[in-house]
């Protein structure tokens, strides 16, 4: 048997169970506890830890509410970026089109010769092609071909009219505008992740206090009651519903408090995320 006492040991134990799970168990149990208490207190399990166990619940209700806001902020979060890399790529392959067009339609200039020209106009394209090819989710490999597109659009040989030189000059600038904001977006994705699970760490170790007070709560009521010949009031202390959820196979069943204990519920639990 093994007792819980550092703060790693309650998340290795809240990691097991859903959140949802606990409060129902302990919304359960409360009410029964209640009327019991003084007759518990005699056996180890008094008002001091009843009222613990309700701050808990407390804590995982707020939790809980406080995890689906997140949940919907993030959906918010991931439709902006998936937005701004969209953007990002139009602007790419607009910006490739121009190059191309221009270049196209490029002049050479008095005295350039034809092998000349075929060799601007082949280590362009090679620019320009590169630009391409599949880019997906990947936000560096998007601002590479950015910032390469830049470049390119300020090549000599592709140098605007006078007429279109403002045109130039705000595509140019829209460009660097998207490369400005896929860092941003990216870091502000690392901070959230972060912070995510430093929450989800929180909530686990909320669960595992919760989890080994209920446990204690359980077993102090089940064992007063048969001492007292009420096996029918003893039985309503299981958390068989909880353990069910959990995976394990009863009451009796006690979790292996060591940070690398392996996990009997799914690694995404809690809300669902």
């Amino acid at each position: 048997m093994s007792i819980p006492t550092r703060v790693e040991h309650f998340v290795a134990i809240g990691e097991r169970y859903f959140s949802e799970d606990i409060i129902n168990e302990a919304d359960r149990l409360v009410p029964l506890a209640t009327a019991d208490i003084d007759r518990l207190a005699t056996r180890g399990y008094g008002q001091t830890d009843l009222n613990k166990l309700q701050g808990f619940r407390a804590a995982l209700v707020a939790e809980v509410a406080g995890r689906n806001q997140q949940r919907g902020a993030k959906k918010g979060s991931r439709s902006v970026e998936a937005q701004a890399m969209k953007e990002a790529k139009l602007v790419l392959r607009s910006g490739e089109t121009t190059a191309l067009a221009v270049l196209t339609s490029r002049t050479p200039p008095p005295g350039e010769t034809a092998l000349e020209t075929e060799k601007i106009v082949a280590d362009t394209i090679g620019q320009i092609d590169a630009l391409g090819g599949h880019i997906g989710s990947d936000s560096a490999k998007l601002r590479t071909r950015l910032t390469s597109l830049v470049s390119i659009l300020g090549l000599p040989v592709l140098a605007p009219a006078p007429s279109d030189a403002a045109g130039r000059g705000a595509l140019v600038a829209k460009v660097e505008a998207a490369i400005a904001a896929l860092p941003s977006l990216a870091e502000q994705k690392k901070t959230d992740q972060v912070v995510a699970k430093a929450g989800t760490a929180s909530l686990d170790e909320i669960d595992g206090r919760a989890y080994t007070n209920l446990k204690t709560l359980a077993k102090v009521g089940r064992a007063y009651w048969r001492e007292h010949g009420d096996p029918k009031r003893a039985g309503e202390y299981q958390l068989n519903a909880l353990h069910s959820a959990a995976g394990k196979g009863g009451a009796g069943a006690v979790p292996v408090v060591t940070p690398s204990a392996e996990k009997v519920a799914p690694a995404e639990k809690k809300t669902g995320e």
